[in-house]
């Protein structure tokens, strides 16, 4: 039996998307309002961590080029993990407020979490690849799930800033509309 350089890649996404969490109790306006700032918090966050899982990514798919050891693969590959174990737990927060995020907000989330999953998917067939096959670092299957994962990275970092940025464009239309509707009276 091989012993794994890796342990199984610990996924949070599929709890992120199974279902959104149940409230107790309506909220206030107030409270909707704190839930939307969280979300937008937690939203330049997974654009933070999609932005370093996008150079780590796009570094370990050019190690194809470059004949290094398997030991250089796996510490990348361990730290693209680890930015998609953390992209998971933020998805499973903004999950848990859904309801109460504002609806941009759950059209971000909508359009990352599949990227996440596909993503998630791709790191542990490289994982599971590179475990079972150190000396096959040019094998087309592996050089293809790195190309795929750099690419999932590049598209959830798109998505993410996207949606933050017609979430600003929007917030500053509606600071002009308001200051022309003053200025109008």
């Amino acid at each position: 039996m091989k012993l794994s350089f890796f342990s199984n890649v610990t996924f949070l996404l599929i709890a992120a998307m199974a279902g959104g969490a149940l409230s107790a109790a309506p909220r206030s306006s107030v409270e909707d309002w704190a839930c939307a700032d969280e979300a937008s918090r937690i939203l330049n966050q997974i654009r933070s961590t999609a932005s370093r899982l996008a150079i780590q990514t796009d570094t370990l798919e050019s190690y194809t080029r470059g004949g290094l050891s398997w030991e250089s693969h796996a510490g990348r590959l361990n730290m693209a993990r680890e930015s998609i174990n953390e992209i998971g737990q933020l998805l499973q927060q903004l999950q848990e407020i859904r309801n109460d995020s504002a609806p941009w907000q759950r059209r971000a989330v909508d359009s990352v979490a599949p990227i996440a999953e596909s993503l998630a998917n791709r790191t542990e067939a490289a994982i599971d690849h590179l475990n079972w096959n150190r000396q096959y670092l040019w094998a087309p299957v592996y050089a293809d799930h790195l190309k795929a994962m750099a690419e999932h990275a590049s598209q959830m970092k798109k998505n993410v800033d996207v949606h933050l940025e017609l979430a600003d464009t929007a917030n500053k239309l509606e600071d002009l509309r308001t200051q022309a509707a003053k200025a109008g009276s």
